[in-house]
């Protein structure tokens, strides 16, 4: 049976069938995961990141690829569009260890006047927690913290 999350209750939906992520809505069918696609799922990023991770894990079933691919899929599509409600939900939705996936979208994301002050001072705070977690990971043992 094919894994499926209903991102509104009337639709769409996210599936999965042969081992591969899609989105069907009652317009346009089942098609394959996409920046096309990914729009419809835009909703998702209106509830936690944790309350749909945690409904995914609930239903996903043994062939269910790893969800990491459709949230990677939303965030890009998104921080590429720049729509200033949708791109607010989805810098809040990044981890810190995903930064790194996602640096030169933040980083040009900051220079967009149309976005709000907010969201662009969420994407600074994300650069700065991930290049100084990568920096004190490098750090030998025994050497002392940066100044």
């Amino acid at each position: 049976m094919a894994f499926v999350l209903a991102v509104k209750p009337t639709g769409p939906w996210l599936i999965t069938e042969n081992g591969s992520w899609l989105v069907r809505s009652t317009e346009r069918g089942t098609l394959p995961l996409s920046f096309d696609t990914a729009v419809w799922l835009l909703p998702l990023l209106e509830r936690s990141r944790e309350s749909v991770e945690a409904e995914v894990t609930v239903h996903r079933a043994e062939d269910t690829p790893d969800f990491a691919q459709v949230v990677r899929v939303i965030i890009e599509m998104e921080l590429t569009a720049l729509a200033p409600y949708w791109v607010s939900l989805a810098v809040d939705w990044i981890r810190v260890e995903e930064v790194p996936v996602f640096e030169e979208l933040l980083v040009a994301l900051q220079q967009h006047r149309d976005i709000s002050q907010r969201t662009r001072h969420q994407a600074k705070r994300l650069l700065k927690a991930s290049r100084h977690g990568t920096a004190s990971a490098e750090r030998l043992p025994g050497m002392p913290p940066p100044a």
